[in-house]
């Protein structure tokens, strides 16, 4: 991974304030392998599936994001080869955290640039925001979202497209789901809000729901009771950039 210094340049544009991962995703090569048959035509899939070779482990640190995944979103929205970025959300918790590809992450990000907070972010096609939520961590405040939205919709290619990865947690008030703050947020910036795909963890084929959760967790209790939640899916939502 290159840590890039980036030279004067776009200086209308607004500093993102989070660390950002560059590389250039290649052509995809045999699609077919990567996005299944099936589905309306002209209509992308809500619900990816893991096929049985795919690789399961995370494709980034401090998120949840299976590596199968994001070599389909490649196949799926930039099967020609694209601009790819790809930083931590806005949530107070991921400050100062850079994007670190995991050991099992596509080959492709090797060489990948990083951007400091500071500099001004590249032109991208495709952007990836992982916001995956952090245990016990309060909702960002409209000051950092505003402003995180609007210039990562400015860094991206009218047109281009902005995914967010983040899944449902407990708390001690109970079950959030902060897909609805994410949609809320970026299209309040001028994103357009395209499509919520449900990318499910488990092989449904041979691992049943009811199998035991092997990950050690200790969840909050609620009203003195703890929920039993085993997270079977993650969700990942698209906006274009005008």
């Amino acid at each position: 991974m290159t840590d890039h210094n980036h030279s004067a340049g776009r200086h209308h544009r607004t500093r993102l304030g989070r660390s950002l991962l560059t590389a250039r995703i290649p052509r995809t090569e045999h699609t077919g392998h990567l996005i299944a048959d099936g589905g309306s035509p002209g209509v992308g899939h809500s619900v990816w599936l893991p096929q049985a070779s795919a690789v399961a482990a995370p494709a980034f640190g401090e998120s949840t994001l299976p590596t199968w995944a994001l070599e389909r979103i490649a196949a799926q929205f930039a099967p020609h080869g694209a601009r790819f970025g790809v930083c931590h959300g806005p949530g107070p918790a991921r400050t100062g955290l850079d994007p670190a590809p995991s050991p099992f992450a596509p080959t492709w990000l090797v060489g990948a640039e990083l951007y400091r907070p500071t500099d001004q972010p590249p032109t991208l096609d495709l952007a990836l925001v992982i916001a995956d939520p952090c245990d016990f961590e309060p909702e960002p405040t409209l000051e950092v979202t505003r402003p995180f939205w609007r210039t990562l919709g400015e860094a991206v290619k009218p047109g281009g497209l902005v995914l967010v990865h983040t899944h449902q947690h407990h708390d001690q008030a109970g079950l959030i789901d902060p897909a609805g703050a994410v949609v809320r947020d970026a299209s309040r910036a001028g994103l357009g809000y395209l499509q919520h795909i449900a990318l499910v963890h488990a092989r449904l084929m041979r691992e049943p729901l009811g199998a035991a959760d092997p990950a050690p967790r200790q969840a909050p209790a609620i009203g003195g009771r703890r929920p039993v939640h085993r997270r079977v899916h993650t969700d990942l939502l698209a906006f274009i950039a005008a």
